[in-house]
């Protein structure tokens, strides 16, 4: 499907938007062309797509124009080449919300706009699958397969913090030439600390 021409676009929920923008260089005077396509059911709409904008925006060269994933918030950046540009933030109902300088300045934006952003980012991560990752290794067969193994005394945690590090003991600083298991008390608990000097590596592990 054709449909025009564009300068610029982005899309989002299966809508595409596009904006074309003409200037005369001799005046600095743009005319912009908006347009959304819904691929959806196929229609093509002419006109300006956002609501509220401030004035000027429709004769602002528009060298910007991009959705947010999270929250679908769009932000559309502007010049009139004679001042900082801007960039428009429009919310998911493509109302005008703010308008931050592009000189790059940490912009201010209303408590209302960060909350809608933190939970919207909330929402997207409550959506995700959780993914687990085993805590004790496994070993390749020679068919290629892979078979975890595990024991009564398995690893709880493996990590890079190292608490004979964190004490001055570890052998690589020269103060001990063996790194002899350590041990942890939760409760009546036993956990051992075993440690592989050669990978900078701390496992804990129950006490069989």
């Amino acid at each position: 499907t054709e449909l025009g021409t564009a300068s610029m676009w982005t899309a989002y929920d299966g809508v595409i938007y596009t904006v074309h923008s003409e200037t005369d260089w001799s005046t600095y005077e743009t005319v912009n062309h908006f347009a959304t396509y819904d691929t959806k059911s196929g229609t093509l709409k002419e006109g300006l797509f956002v609501n509220n904008a401030p004035d000027g925006f429709t004769s602002s060269s528009i060298y910007g124009m991009q959705f947010n994933p999270f929250n679908g918030y769009l932000y559309v950046g502007t010049s009139d080449f004679k001042t900082d540009g801007n960039i428009l933030v429009f919310d998911k109902a493509l109302n005008y919300v703010t308008s931050i300088k592009a000189n790059g300045e940490v912009p201010f934006l209303p408590v209302s706009v960060l909350n809608g952003i933190r939970r919207n980012l909330a929402a997207k991560l409550d959506q995700m699958p959780v993914q687990t990752t085993p805590l004790y290794r496994g070993k390749i067969n020679p068919d290629r397969t892979f078979k975890l193994e595990y024991s009564s005394n398995g690893e709880l945690m493996r990590t890079k913090y190292c608490v004979r590090h964190q004490l001055g003991l570890c052998p690589k600083q020269g103060k001990v030439k063996k790194a002899e298991p350590l041990f942890l008390l939760n409760g009546k608990q036993r956990l051992c600390l075993s440690f592989d000097c050669a990978v900078c590596e701390m496992t804990v592990t129950t006490e069989s």
